[in-house]
């Protein structure tokens, strides 16, 4: 079974998850380093949420 996007959250721990949280409304880091961190809110804002 395939879910399409969007997804209303959508976990990640890594920059290379891009395209799974472009599918997201609430986008959520997890533990991310600062270069991962700078990845994703360079290109997705601030619709990123960190958690830790």
């Amino acid at each position: 079974m395939f879910l399409s996007s969007p997804w209303s959250r959508v976990y990640s721990d890594t920059a290379s998850d891009l395209p799974l949280l472009e599918g997201g409304e609430t986008l959520v880091l997890v533990n991310p380093t600062a270069t991962t961190r700078a990845a994703v809110t360079r290109r997705l804002g601030d619709r990123v949420e960190v958690a830790r």
